[in-house]
């Protein structure tokens, strides 16, 4: 692998941080440049448009089923009524069974699309409107029945227009599909309305109350619309061929066919009804009765029904378009992905080169370091490159024998620092504890001859016996602190009962708590453990100086020991807790620190050596448990041992 590599890593040897950078920000920045202007701002833009418009296709095909149905029924159910025809009930039954078919339909896409076009609260009202209108129509007089028609018609096409802005149909950028969006939402639609408001005049006239003037100029008039409708819906049709010449061949025959059908059904009724010829030339419709009320409904529905025929087949037509330009945006961008990865892969090449190039100083100076670490002194760091990691390699190489150096010396003088704490330690106990034994003796009143001493004397007695337990508890900390550091600590592991040595621990520091005036209080919680495998007496230690704490501490209230299990059922926990002055925030990490004090001043308030605390910490990690503190300032704070209920060993 590496000698594939090898003119990369070669090359980059010899090339500055800088230049290594520069190198790699050509080969990655300027096809990475083009595919996030590309591909980012304008190719998925592209496509979330585009499939929006793909699921506005699909919402409307079901919807303008709706409409088509809906005007046959409202259309034929007062004829069905007046004639009392079987068929024409039979038809109008069907034609309700259908309404339901195509709310179930809607409700389907409405269901994956709804949300997504913004149109589900608006499709509920319509669904709401249509099915009480399935139960009410059929009663409603002449007049009532007319104007629901009115409003229910306005209602369908301004939510068919809606689902057209919400999808971006109407947005469309191309002539080829904006012109079919124009077919599919608007012009086709309001169509079938006129020629449903043609039927619905001729059948009433034609079921016995005549053709009024009133109703010869309705009809003059969407006539004349929809001759108008039909030009102007021709035209579009021509510009989306010459933008698109290849949709001529696909649409132009039913484009005529369309165009014949609803001229045909125009002449017919202009001379069957109202007894004149049209100024357009067409075939009159032969295939229908338009002399009787039923036979014209029949003619008029057969043809809205083909203009409903022809709005699917241009939906069609308009979502392959649309699916088209959705597979040509992700053609796009895997060409542009193409096109940035030929130029990543030169890009890569000379990254890893320049990875190896820098692992290889890396291993030299970790090779290194290791000897030094061994202490081996004869060892030079030697760079097989030319860049600035090769210089950082030399100054660490000479970092790394000044501090070689300064390791030795810090060890020598650890050991003699402990050495020392450990023999002054043992040499000022020794005489410490013939002092207190004398003082001791002295206050019993064991002296020679029995002579009573004086009050001032027995004061100045107990000055020297408090005095010196307070240094014999500090040469203690020292010793302990000494042996801790040194790593001769031992942990004995025997069974004890934490109910017994606890209570003992803590009535040995009674007598401090009630010299202050404070309560100290131990309570074992229903968790606490009977019997635990652990160093009894270094437990007592880490109590003992956490009380001596808190009594400390604690001008007022009390100290309180809880006793329980711990967060898992190997565990159990000795909480501290007391209502001294507590602890600032931004001392709290640093309590646990050998000879650290919260209060470093010369003339702090409270005595200590901040000892303590540091060996507790490391006690309760010698026998593989943990202490934490949560504190705050006036408001006390609350120490927390965490030890296993069984130590695995049993010395460490």
């Amino acid at each position: 692998m590496r000698r594939f590599f090898r003119p990369s890593i070669w090359v980059m040897g010899r090339l500055k941080y800088l230049q290594k950078f520069l190198l790699l920000a050509v080969f990655l920045g300027v096809p990475f440049a083009v595919l996030r202007n590309e591909f980012r701002t304008k190719t998925l833009e592209d496509i979330d448009f585009s499939t929006k418009e793909l699921y506005g296709i699909l919402y409307l095909e079901p919807t303008a089923q709706i409409l088509r149905v809906t005007l046959h029924y409202l259309t034929l159910t007062p004829v069905a009524n007046q004639l009392d025809d079987p068929t024409l009930l039979e038809e109008r039954s069907t034609l309700d069974q259908q309404i339901g078919e195509a709310l179930a339909a809607v409700d389907a896409v409405d269901a994956q699309y709804g949300a997504i076009l913004q149109v589900t609260p608006h499709w509920a009202d319509l669904r709401a409107e249509i099915e009480a209108l399935r139960q009410t129509y059929p009663q409603m007089q002449t007049r009532q029945r007319n104007d629901t028609i009115d409003a229910l018609t306005q209602r369908l096409l301004r939510f068919i227009t809606r689902v057209g802005n919400t999808s971006n149909l109407i947005l469309d950028p191309d002539i080829d599909t904006y012109y079919y969006m124009d077919t599919v939402v608007t012009q086709l639609p309001q169509m079938a309305t006129y020629l449903n408001e043609i039927n619905s005049t001729v059948i009433g006239a034609l079921s016995g109350r005549g053709l009024r003037l009133q109703d010869t100029t309705l009809l003059v008039t969407y006539e004349e619309i929809i001759i108008n409708q039909l030009a102007s819906n021709q035209q579009g049709f021509e510009f989306a061929f010459e933008y698109n010449p290849a949709l001529r061949e696909d649409k132009g025959l039913l484009l005529t066919g369309h165009v014949g059908r609803v001229q045909s059904f125009l002449l017919t009724t202009s001379r069957e009804i109202l007894g004149r010829a049209p100024g357009f030339r067409a075939e009159l419709d032969r295939s229908e009765d338009y002399g009787t009320a039923a036979g014209f409904y029949r003619a008029a529905r057969n043809t809205i029904d083909a203009v409903f025929a022809f709005r699917s087949t241009v939906a069609d037509g308009l979502y392959d378009l649309i699916d088209a330009r959705v597979n040509g945006y992700y053609q796009r961008q895997f060409l542009v992905g193409s096109v940035l990865l030929l130029g990543v892969i030169p890009a890569i090449y000379f990254a890893i080169g320049f990875y190896l190039s820098v692992r290889g100083t890396i291993d030299d100076l970790n090779t290194a370091t290791n000897r030094m670490v061994k202490g081996d002194n004869a060892v030079a760091f030697e760079p097989h490159t030319q860049d600035e990691l090769a210089e950082v390699g030399l100054a660490f190489d000479k970092i790394g024998r000044e501090l070689m150096a300064a390791r030795d010396s810090a060890l020598e003088s650890a050991r003699a620092k402990s050495s020392f704490l450990a023999t002054m330690s043992h040499e000022l106990r020794t005489p410490l504890n013939a002092i207190l034994g004398f003082t001791g003796i002295l206050m019993s009143g064991m002296v020679k001859g029995g002579a009573q001493l004086a009050p001032t004397q027995q004061e100045l007695l107990q000055r020297i016996d408090t005095n010196g337990r307070r240094l014999r508890d500090v040469i203690n900390d020292i010793l302990d602190l000494a042996k801790i550091e040194a790593g001769r600590i031992t942990v004995t592991v025997t069974e004890a009962r934490p109910r017994q040595f606890l209570d003992e621990t803590v009535s040995a520091m009674r007598s401090l708590a009630l010299n202050k005036g404070i309560a100290l209080e131990l309570h074992f919680a229903v968790s606490a453990p009977e019997v635990v495998l652990t160093d009894m007496r270094k437990v007592s230690q880490m109590l003992t100086n956490l009380l001596g704490n808190a009594i400390k501490f604690t001008q007022k209230g009390g100290v309180y020991v809880e006793v329980r299990g711990g967060a898992t059922p190997a565990d159990w926990q000795i909480e501290v807790r007391d209502t001294g002055i507590g602890i600032p925030k931004d001392s709290i990490g640093r309590i646990f620190e050998t000879f650290r004090q919260v209060d470093e001043s010369d003339r702090r308030e409270y005595e200590g050596t901040g000892l303590g605390l540091a060996i507790v910490r490391s006690l309760a990690e010698a026998m593989q448990g943990s202490v934490a503190v949560v504190s705050e300032v006036n408001h006390g704070s609350t120490f927390t041992i965490t030890l296993p209920k069984r130590l695995d060993v049993k010395e460490v």
